[in-house]
């Protein structure tokens, strides 16, 4: 076996080196063999990273959520708006409902809400001091303390 393999061997370095158009040919299909057993290695391990890091710290392998919910669940929010869902009126029963199907590790229960609060900048605080001043001296109060107030 080992002979065989040897003339094999000998015969296709022989035919690749009988040329310079041969041994391009052979260079540029060994190039792109190359990139696309590389490539292909590289993007599935980065498939899987990806898909591993998301379900392991956001989504998880399925998400529930109630029926009487008013827009579908979107996993990273809508475009600049949160999904209109509704609360699971009893998780616990659903809980023991999930973990009793095969192959359900465990089920936990995840709620998103986002909220802004701001205050004013300077411009608006300085004019709510002055609306107070005006208010202040609309009714009557003591002038002198009034205009000796800081206005700043």
């Amino acid at each position: 076996m080992g002979g065989h393999l040897r003339v094999l061997l000998r015969i296709a370095l022989r035919n690749l080196f009988a040329s310079k158009l041969n041994l391009i040919i052979g260079g540029i299909i060994l190039v792109g063999t190359l990139l696309v057993v590389v490539g292909g290695a590289l993007l599935d391990s980065m498939d899987q990273s990806m898909s591993r890091s998301i379900i392991g710290s956001v989504a998880g392998n399925i998400q529930v959520y109630s029926a009487k919910s008013k827009d579908p669940l979107a996993l990273y929010g809508q475009m600049g708006a949160e999904a209109d869902l509704a609360a699971i009126d009893d998780f616990s029963k659903l809980k023991v409902a999930l973990e009793s199907i095969p192959n359900v590790k465990t089920a936990v229960p995840m709620g998103i809400n986002a909220a802004l609060i701001t205050s004013g900048n300077t411009v608006d605080i300085a004019l709510e001091k002055l609306r107070e001043l005006v208010r202040q001296k609309q009714q009557g109060a003591g002038t002198a303390e009034v205009e000796a107030s800081p206005s700043s």
